[in-house]
């Protein structure tokens, strides 16, 4: 996040604006979700083969193909979200979200009394450490 100076001379929008921006987080790691066909023409994902959650008679066919993408957690390694057809088509679908919820969230603080607006500028100058007086 780049450092802002900030003095009285700050509108109250600008602010908000800065604080709404906050909130943005970065693009997961985006992985490929595989798919193998078993010899009874059923797919399985690599999840059910990897805990046994496949029959055990099944016998699985080469290639494993891509299915689509998901997010991967990248402390757990689980996968999350609705997957997509690509790695770009999800990428956008986050970018998507993310602006929606930093104008969601600015919003919410333009709404806000002056002492409720206090408050979260107090709560960003102590995340940020950033100048606010």
């Amino acid at each position: 996040m780049q450092q802002v100076q900030i003095d009285r001379r700050t509108t109250r929008l600008h602010l908000a604006k800065l604080i709404a921006e906050s909130i943005r987080e970065a693009c997961p790691e985006i992985v490929p979700v595989y798919k193998l066909r078993g010899n009874n023409d059923k797919t399985y994902t690599a999840f059910q083969v990897m805990y046994g959650l496949a029959p055990e008679a099944v016998r699985f066919k080469e290639p494993k193909y891509v299915s689509g993408y998901q997010f991967r957690d990248g402390r757990t390694g689980n996968l999350y979200g609705k997957p997509a057809r690509t790695a770009e088509e999800l990428a956008e679908q986050h970018e998507a979200q993310q602006e929606k919820n930093v104008r969601d969230y600015l919003h919410g603080l333009l709404r806000m009394n002056a002492a409720e607006f206090q408050r979260e500028v107090r709560y960003y100058k102590n995340k940020f450490a950033t100048n606010l007086d």
